[in-house]
């Protein structure tokens, strides 16, 4: 969806709780389905990634991805910003450093 973001005229925001996307299978079916979804930042909830999985996500995603990691079994939750977007992020920061911050 090259140039999706390039008129961003009104920002659209989707939350998704994934139950778990340590699968290859079905973390490439999620973030393929939120690929073509219209929002511009995607909050997913339960996402289980650790620090080792992150290369991979972001590979996967291809946009900007922010991550606050639970375990490979549990918690998670990483911001999702598509890729083309005119949004800049100046700073983020981790509040809850294990566990579900909502």
């Amino acid at each position: 969806m090259e140039g999706f973001c390039n008129t961003l005229t009104s920002l659209r925001v989707g939350s998704f709780n994934c139950n778990g996307l340590g699968n290859a299978n079905k973390r490439q079916l999620v973030l393929n389905w939120l690929k073509n979804k219209p929002e511009h930042i995607i909050l997913l909830q339960e996402t289980h990634t650790t620090e080792n999985t992150e290369e991979t996500w972001r590979r996967e995603w291809e946009g900007d991805i922010f991550f606050n990691h639970g375990t490979s079994n549990s918690t998670g939750e990483a911001f999702l910003v598509r890729e083309g977007c005119d949004i800049v992020i100046n700073k983020h920061q981790t509040i809850v450093k294990v566990g579900r911050p909502i």
